[in-house]
């Protein structure tokens, strides 16, 4: 557990939100495309996660497939 939030913090990760669209859809695709998520919680609009900063690139394709929206709401970590 520790280790995995020292490695989020030295390699760094992005906190967002998706709204509009199909939330399931969306986290279906991003599980099909390797993509890894945490904290994932249920928003008033849709969902609040983290990614990795190089996962968050790939992230868009599943979105505009799914129809959601992405926000950036925080940069963490080390690159940053």
């Amino acid at each position: 557990m520790i280790f995995s939030v020292l490695l989020h913090l030295l390699c760094g990760y992005v906190r967002f939100s998706a709204s509009g669209g199909f939330t399931e859809r969306f986290i279906n695709l991003c599980s099909l495309e390797g993509i890894p998520l945490w904290n994932l919680k249920p928003d008033s609009k849709g969902i609040t996660a983290c990614t990795k900063i190089e996962s968050y690139l790939r992230i868009r394709k599943c979105a505009v497939r799914s129809g959601m929206r992405l926000k950036i709401q925080q940069r963490r970590g080390l690159p940053f």
